[in-house]
């Protein structure tokens, strides 16, 4: 867009020149771009297939890392189980063994393996615990879960958002929105539709340790490998 003006210099020669006013509108078409243009699309096409690609990768890996955690949970809850009855039955076998080394049937040493036997079977119910709790904190990290407020009640979160508005604006000039709106009128507008989430959002857990696992718990075998909507991109088109 050309404007221009002519008119006169003041206070010289008012009445000797004349006032002209012009404007021009200039419209820029290529006529041969050598493909440019489709080539450009199908690159773009690409790139779009290989975010999707990327999203449904880093999807699946998320699926993946929950089913691997749940299990875990599920192993390890039936693992304490086990050593639970493992330091009862040791424990019995200890009380057994005092009482029949009062009676003279055994020897200091039997009554001290006994004893052994039983702090081990103690221990591994502490590490099978202890694997316990690590599973589950697993679990809720993969989900997305095991963050500040969780652990510490009425603990503020970070605002990632407030934070953005707060620093966003910094150093431009007051005209820079404005200058930036004129310049999207011309440009095309975003076309990407959203792709929505496999699943609604979980609520928030609580921290106290699960029960042990009840027989409807089964583990997971096989993991869903169909991509959610929207997440394949169409074909390219042809060459040009």
């Amino acid at each position: 867009m050309v404007a221009g003006y002519t008119g006169p210099v003041v206070p010289f020669g008012v009445r000797a020149v004349e006032r002209e006013v012009t404007g021009q509108a200039v419209i820029t078409q290529p006529l041969f771009t050598s493909g440019l243009i489709g080539s450009q699309v199908r690159q773009a096409l690409d790139q779009n297939t290989s975010d999707r690609i990327a999203i449904e990768t880093s999807r699946r890996v998320m699926v993946q890392n929950v089913a691997n955690a749940w299990n875990q949970i599920l192993v390890s809850r039936a693992n304490a189980v086990f050593q639970r009855d493992d330091v009862r039955a040791a424990g019995f076998a200890f009380t057994g063994m005092r009482i029949e080394y009062k009676a003279g049937l055994r020897a200091t040493l039997d009554v001290l393996i006994s004893e052994e036997a039983l702090r081990d079977a103690e221990l591994s119910l502490l590490a099978a615990e202890h694997d316990k709790c690590v599973a589950e904190a697993t679990l809720l990290r993969v989900i997305g879960r095991l963050e500040a407020p969780d652990l510490v009640p009425g603990l503020p979160q970070y605002d990632s958002a407030g934070n953005l508005r707060q620093v966003e604006n910094c150093g431009q000039v007051p005209w820079a929105p404005l200058v930036e709106r004129i310049d999207g009128l011309g440009a095309p507008g975003a076309g990407q539709q959203a792709i929505p989430a496999p699943r609604p959002i979980a609520e928030r857990p609580a921290m106290a340790p699960a029960d042990p696992a009840a027989p409807s718990e089964a583990m997971i075998t096989a993991l869903p490998s169909a991509p959610i909507p929207r997440t394949a991109s169409p074909a390219p088109p042809p060459a040009r």
